[in-house]
């Protein structure tokens, strides 16, 4: 992997930016690549061909770029003719019409059908539901064989749900194909106007992404939102925001169906010190009316940019948000436990759990739990890594909620994981685990005091054998400005933001 630096970083930002800014049409925006979330090593991987002293777009790249979209468009017509469900999506029998608020959410494996709250918005669409209000939740499931699972697992609430279908109707397929097509010619022709090689290599290679398999995902999506919305006729839409392009394609979906509909985006994860696209307004089809934030923290970072000043309107909290702490009060002296919680990506779970191994190799009075987050299984990481291979005693895979782990926790190893927000409101040490030359990807960047940022095995032993000796002393102490740091970044819920905005009382939040 090579790796972007912050200067390189911030040339990237500016142009893919540009082009995004000036966009007026849905194609281009539906291109994944174009959107730079933040300054992630996964993220910024897809551009470090970038900086290659070869041409990206050279003989071997034009060979492999045609074959992948070959067998992208193969594997949409092939999924679209033999689509077990014929619908735009599967879910509840009947939709009511229209409704209050419509919600758009997304699940990470099958188990999650059977969860009573939504992993995203927990139980705010439950309470709305039992205020009399209108609810509808469409959901994106991001496994395979969706409806099978669906007819095994769904577990009814009380408000209705739809989940998009994989594929659509050939001929709906083969629509979206010629969009991108027409789309991708235009980005060919206008990277060989440009004065720059950096653009040119930036718009060739975006030619290319469009016939990929994210572009349609996300072009598929406006069609059956556009579709949706014509069958419920929300008042209000909601969904969450992190900068990605289907975010700004529903945005756009909303506008064009219903424009005196209200469009609330709802940051829902921390806003990072390299965040990027979620800071970015673009065309105004594109962009909400209203940025709810989970945060005080969050409401504040998104202010800093003018151009979103208007848009930005309250906190909504978290269904992350701290309640209390009476998990710290449980805890057993001697019981020595690191829980290690990676982000939903397969190559930060390898890079946390490798380094987790070695320290538990040469710490075996410590047990180290490794959490995952939903969108990833032991199962799916064991066809990737053979560190799961003769594990040590001291290492246990995680089956309980993230309350139990944290429990019986002392410290907490992350990287980018927001997780981490949670455990050191319970008084857990965070341990960060900084990978040299690496930009930093740390949620914790503001706190300055009480975490440690980890660069080998040695920093490990050396922190927690203090700890251990001083009996976690600065764990107590440093408790109530976690919590408070905590209760910035993720509040409580208040529903009654969404009163307000039903209501256009927009000036009262």
């Amino acid at each position: 992997m090579n790796f972007i630096n912050e200067k390189q970083f911030r040339k990237l930002r500016d142009e893919l930016n540009g082009i995004l800014i000036e966009s007026n049409n849905k194609e281009r925006i539906s291109i994944p690549w174009l959107h730079l979330i933040r300054a992630h090593p996964i993220f910024l991987n897809r551009y470090s061909n970038l900086y290659s002293k070869k041409n990206p777009i050279n003989f071997f790249s034009k060979i492999y770029y045609f074959f992948l979209q070959k067998i992208t468009w193969f594997y949409i017509l092939f999924g679209s003719f033999f689509r077990t469900n014929k619908n735009s999506w599967f879910g509840s029998d009947e939709l009511p019409k229209n409704i209050d608020y419509l919600f758009y959410s997304f699940i990470g494996n099958p188990n999650q059908f059977q969860n009573k709250d939504d992993f995203y918005f927990g139980k705010i669409p439950s309470a709305l539901q039992q205020n009399n209000k209108k609810v509808v939740v469409a959901i994106t499931c991001l496994f395979k064989n969706r409806v099978k699972h669906f007819k095994n697992y769904f577990k009814k609430k009380s408000y209705a749900q739809v989940y998009f279908s994989k594929f659509l109707s050939v001929k709906q397929e083969i629509k979206i194909h010629g969009l991108l097509k027409k789309e991708s010619n235009i980005l060919k022709r206008e990277s060989s106007l440009v004065n720059g090689v950096f653009k040119n290599k930036i718009l060739n290679i975006a030619s290319k992404k469009a016939l990929l398999f994210g572009s349609h995902s996300n072009l598929r999506l406006y069609f059956q939102f556009i579709e949706l919305l014509n069958k419920t006729k929300p008042k209000v839409v909601v969904l969450l925001f992190e900068g990605h392009a289907y975010e700004r394609l529903i945005l756009s979906a909303v506008r064009k169906t219903f424009p005196k509909t209200v469009c609330i985006s709802y940051q829902h994860s921390g806003v990072f010190k390299f965040s990027n696209s979620i800071k970015l307004k673009l065309k105004k089809e594109f962009n909400p009316d209203i940025i709810l934030s989970s945060g005080i923290s969050g409401k504040n970072e998104l202010e800093k940019e003018i151009e979103l000043r208007k848009i930005i309107k309250g906190v909504l909290g978290s269904s992350r948000g701290i309640v209390n702490s009476k998990y710290t009060i449980k805890k057993t002296e001697n019981n020595y436990t690191c829980l290690v919680i990676p982000e939903g990506l397969v190559n930060e779970c390898i890079s946390l759990f490798t380094f987790s191994l070695k320290c538990a190799k040469v710490s075996p009075n410590i047990k180290f739990i490794w959490r995952l987050h939903p969108l990833i299984t032991f199962d799916k990481l064991k066809l990737k890594s053979n560190i799961f291979i003769n594990l040590p005693s001291n290492i246990i895979l995680s089956t309980n909620s993230i309350e139990n782990d944290i429990e019986i926790s002392k410290w907490i190893l992350y990287r980018g994981s927001s997780a981490v927000f949670k455990g050191i409101s319970f008084g857990l040490r965070p341990l960060y685990f900084n990978i040299t030359n690496q930009i930093c990807i740390d949620p914790l960047y503001k706190l300055n005091d009480f975490k440690v940022s980890l660069n080998n095995v040695k920093e490990f032993i050396e922190i927690t054998s203090d700890d251990i000796k001083k009996n976690f002393k600065s764990h107590k102490n440093y408790l109530n400005n976690n919590i408070a740091f905590c209760k910035n970044n993720f509040g409580e819920i208040d529903i009654s933001v969404f009163d307000k905005v039903l209501n256009n009382e927009l000036q009262k939040l």
